[in-house]
């Protein structure tokens, strides 16, 4: 099936609730600090056990290693949801899927 441009597919629910949730922490937790993290190039723990605690960390893997078992669709959703906040903490979920 072919999806028109500026066509979103149709997501699971599962799916958009993950996107929103990760929108709702790159809204309040991560643009409040991105201006500051860029600033000071260090990288942002708290923000990264903030993405573990929620299972942002954990959503291109396989439930059974520990995984959501949502897949790279929604690791590149919240990707780029994190990137319009923060280019720096979106690719904490970038360079995690090259290993």
């Amino acid at each position: 099936m072919a999806i028109a441009a500026g066509q979103a597919p149709h997501l699971a629910n599962e799916l958009i609730e993950l996107r929103e949730l990760v929108r709702r922490i790159a809204s309040e937790q991560v643009a409040p600090r991105a201006a500051e993290i860029d600033a000071t190039d260090e990288y942002p723990w708290d923000i990264r056990r903030l993405l573990g605690e929620h299972d942002v960390l954990a959503l291109p893997f396989p439930t059974e290693y520990g995984g959501t078992g949502t897949g790279t669709l929604m690791l590149q959703i919240a990707v780029e949801e994190l990137a319009k906040a923060s280019a720096a903490v979106a690719l904490i979920l970038m360079i995690q899927e090259l290993g």
